[in-house]
């Protein structure tokens, strides 16, 4: 059996495993986000403009990962460390794997939805994602890497169902208030 690169940076709590040489690392042409719901988590497939799916972004790594696999795996935020850099957010090596992941919790209609918003590192796409468990549903708004609050676009994963458009407009008053800063234009 072939040996597997696997990233993990414990502040982020988040891995990466790579499917092709990560010193070569390829763009992703394409992620897949598995539904969030149905996985209780973040894990998305990246996927080459050919189809060959290139690694693996596991978020909330320590929960859905065997510890054996993490402990083994390369440690990236220990590599500011040991170069003696301020503690801060580790760019990661990997595809789509994200940098930073910042969870908050966001009422709607008096139930609590969980906003995760993070950013992927080799892409440079911005996501924040929206968990609504009381419906099963979750959105994502996503800010591809040099675009703008104008150029996002809106995802739904179709395990997640029907999303009502209250909870839509919700999100996107909620996406834009929070990344329009970010992405202005």
């Amino acid at each position: 059996m072939a040996n597997l690169t696997v990233t993990y940076d414990a502040s982020a709590n988040a891995a990466y495993v790579y499917f092709t040489d990560p010193r070569f690392p390829e763009k992703s042409a394409y992620t897949y986000p598995c539904d969030p719901i149905e996985v209780d988590g973040m894990i998305n497939l990246d996927f080459a403009q050919d189809g060959r799916v290139l690694g693996v972004e596991v978020l909330a790594a320590r929960a859905k990962l065997p510890r054996f696999l993490l402990d083994a795996a390369q440690r990236i935020d220990r590599l500011a460390t040991a170069a003696a850099e301020p503690v801060r957010p580790v760019r990661l090596h990997g595809p789509g794997i994200a940098a930073r992941v910042k969870a908050t919790r966001e009422v709607f209609e008096g139930r609590d939805i969980e906003v995760i918003d993070s950013l992927r590192a080799t892409s440079g796409d911005r996501v924040m994602e929206f968990r609504d468990p009381a419906q099963g549903t979750a959105v994502a708004v996503v800010v591809r890497a040099g675009g703008s609050w104008r150029d996002a676009v809106v995802t739904n994963s179709p395990l997640s169902g029907e999303v009502s458009v209250l909870f839509l407009g919700w999100v996107l008053g909620v996406a834009e208030e929070k990344l329009a800063q970010l992405f202005p234009g």
